[in-house]
């Protein structure tokens, strides 16, 4: 006997669409009207009076200098990557209180009482305010409220490794320098979706899924009372604060070090989707001989990654969030980093000059992947020059 499936009913499916996409505009908010480059030139705009008691401002850290030594490297000149990074000034931060507070999208976007955007509370990774996200929607979805404390630790890619560790956390020690207990918030306004690493680490700070408001789930929040902190800094460069607060939050988590992980670690990319080393193989035939271990992050829980990094005397690995997980290393652990010539991003070694511990680097040649960004072209390394690199840096 054959079953037939009935042909779709196209004109009942239209009218069903039609009648979701009204109902959702006609529960819509209007989307922000324009943005505030500042917290300050809000409060002096002719908007805010009347506001001044819904939204409160909190000094945090003040402005620092930050200044960094140059890496180890084989190349007749620095790459001017790291050059212009050996002074950076990071911002001061800080903490908004703001009653009937709003935040919406995955990166955390602050709606001020006005429906203006608060620009410097709010951040994408885009040259233009004009260009993010939320002013390219028609309207936005309306909120669901939070009744008591939101704590707002949404930020973009705050789902990625690396950005998870320096964007989301830090916020929590700005709430603290700013006089705020954090633990005791009723919510967290967190970006899903949550890999094993975000539910581990929240899980062990106490951050239960209860508590959890996921702007994946629902974009549109609004809270009687929200605090949110300040980007802990530049992304890519955080102050001496920020590495130890993260630190000393997540190092009385260490589990075990793993079967079969020595001092020495190799970190693998070939699990991930880009930015691969093309040549791994090779490469390992120059460091196994040496003791070296592969280590793949994403197979690891967060105590036992915390582990596995603090007792590693060496850290050779590939451009990526897995390298961040250095930021558990001792003090004078050597660190060697792998850049592909298309990227060349000096995160690790930036914030690594806090712990400190001993960075050089190799660039490699990238394979010209037309179809895929520069940024996660696959590439290979010289392995003579990794060997020679190795050998400066065992005398270091």
């Amino acid at each position: 006997m054959k079953l037939f499936k009935p042909a779709p009913r196209r004109g009942l499916s239209r009218l069903m669409s039609l009648a979701r996409f009204m109902k959702d505009r006609l529960t819509a908010c209007p989307s922000p009207s324009g943005y505030w480059s500042t917290f300050e030139a809000w409060q002096n705009s002719p908007t805010a009076p009347g506001n001044d008691s819904r939204v409160k401002f909190h000094t945090a850290h003040p402005a620092e200098i930050l200044i960094r030594q140059p890496p180890v490297y084989l190349e007749s000149e620095l790459h001017p990557k790291f050059v212009c990074e050996l002074r950076k000034e990071s911002p001061p931060t800080f903490v908004v209180e703001y009653l009937d507070g709003r935040c919406w999208g995955r990166a955390g976007t602050i709606v001020g009482p006005d429906n203006h955007v608060l620009a410097d509370m709010s951040h994408e990774f885009r040259d233009r305010i004009e260009d993010y996200e939320i002013f390219q929607q028609p309207y936005i979805v309306r909120p669901q409220h939070l009744h008591g404390t939101a704590v707002v630790l949404a930020a973009p890619a705050g789902q990625v490794f690396g950005h998870f560790l320096f964007d989301v956390l830090p916020r929590l020690g700005i709430l603290e320098k700013a006089g705020f207990d954090w633990r005791s918030a009723d919510h967290f306004i967190i970006s899903g979706p949550f890999a094993k690493f975000q539910k581990e680490t929240l899980e062990l700070l106490g951050i239960e899924s209860p508590r959890i408001a996921d702007c994946c789930k629902h974009a549109h929040w609004t809270a009687d009372r929200m605090l949110i902190p300040s980007r802990p800094g530049i992304s890519g460069n955080y102050p001496r604060w920020a590495v130890d607060y993260v630190r000393d939050l997540l190092l009385p988590f260490e589990g075990k070090v793993p079967q079969g992980l020595g001092s020495k670690l190799f970190v693998s990319r070939a699990n991930a989707p880009g930015r691969k080393i093309a040549n791994e193989t090779e490469i390992m035939q120059v460091l196994q001989p040496m003791g070296f271990s592969v280590v793949r992050n994403e197979e690891l829980t967060m105590p036992e990654t915390i582990a596995a990094y603090q007792q590693a005397e060496f850290v050779v690995g590939p451009m990526g969030s897995s390298m961040c997980s250095t930021l558990f290393c001792k003090p004078g652990t050597k660190v060697i980093e792998l850049y592909p010539d298309s990227s060349v991003n000096v995160f690790t070694w930036a914030f690594g000059q806090f712990i400190p511990f001993n960075f050089g680097y190799c660039i490699g040649t990238s394979l010209n992947e037309a179809q895929t960004n520069p940024h996660d072209w696959n590439y290979t390394v010289d392995d003579k020059q990794l060997g020679g690199l190795l050998d400066i840096m065992a005398e270091t």
